[in-house]
């Protein structure tokens, strides 16, 4: 049975899944388990969140690396003026960090994950509400 991400969040958590770096200096897109959050006039309007929480994989062989996508800019972990947020193995960090901000307004569509080594992995859930 195939599972489909859960791609239309209400309130509280939403889980975007574990995210596969592939290879190392290719970014994957955060939104890669949901498809894009930007609005579309046919489903739905712009998905923003309070808070990114992710956690590395305990397997993982370096760190992961969370980056702002700038348009028009390659954005990989070596562009270390767009990293937001660096994680390593088995570590939990949120974004932004400590307490859910009531004006946080990220949209998923608007970040990548990069990796130290091939195939490492990051666990995402964005908190909505």
């Amino acid at each position: 049975m195939t599972i489909t991400a859960f791609q239309s969040p209400v309130s509280g958590p939403w889980p975007l899944g574990m995210i596969t770096v592939a290879a190392s200096g290719t970014p994957i897109a955060l939104n890669t388990n949901v498809g894009p959050q930007t609005a579309n006039a046919v489903t739905h309007p712009t998905v923003t969140v309070r808070q990114l929480i992710l956690t590395g994989d305990s397997d993982n062989s370096g760190a992961i690396y969370l980056l702002r996508k700038v348009q028009g800019q390659i954005v990989t972990k070596l562009t270390t003026n767009f990293i937001v947020q660096v994680i390593y193995p088995g570590q939990t960090v949120s974004v932004p960090n400590g307490n859910v901000s009531i004006n946080s307004a990220i949209n998923p569509d608007d970040y990548v994950v990069d990796a130290d080594n091939n195939g490492d992995k990051v666990f995402v859930t964005a908190i909505t509400g």
